[in-house]
């Protein structure tokens, strides 16, 4: 997988990896932070590491296509793959987002403030 970032990276966005680190955070995908030296210079790419068809990458974008319709913030995706022979691994590069991700805060949120929240994301 990450030997495959470097030619995703220069197929999808003629752009050359800087900077590419693990993220070892989330449960459904295998995910790197990646700096490249182009524009978008910043994003996230990710591999299914899931073969569930509810937890596959191709229904992510769905939902992200989805909210984005309704205006609700979400990342870019810079690039998409999906191959239906699964003989490959697909991926999805995506915009990182600025901001503190949910999971790390969630616990520390009184119960109100978790309904708030679950309410306002839909």
């Amino acid at each position: 997988m990450e030997k495959r970032i470097p030619e995703i990276i220069k197929k999808e966005l003629n752009a050359n990896i800087l900077e590419m680190k693990r993220i070892t955070e989330g449960f459904s995908h295998y995910m790197y932070d990646v700096k490249i030296d182009k524009e978008p210079y910043e994003g996230i790419i990710r591999f299914s590491n899931n073969t569930r068809e509810e937890s596959n990458l191709a229904k992510e974008k769905w939902v992200i296509d989805t909210l984005s319709k309704h205006r609700i913030p979400v990342p870019k995706i810079y690039a998409f793959h999906h191959p239906k022979d699964k003989k490959e691994e697909g991926y999805m590069f995506l915009e990182k987002m600025k901001g503190i991700r949910l999971d790390t805060i969630w616990k520390a949120l009184s119960k109100e403030e978790q309904v708030q929240v679950t309410k306002e994301m839909g």
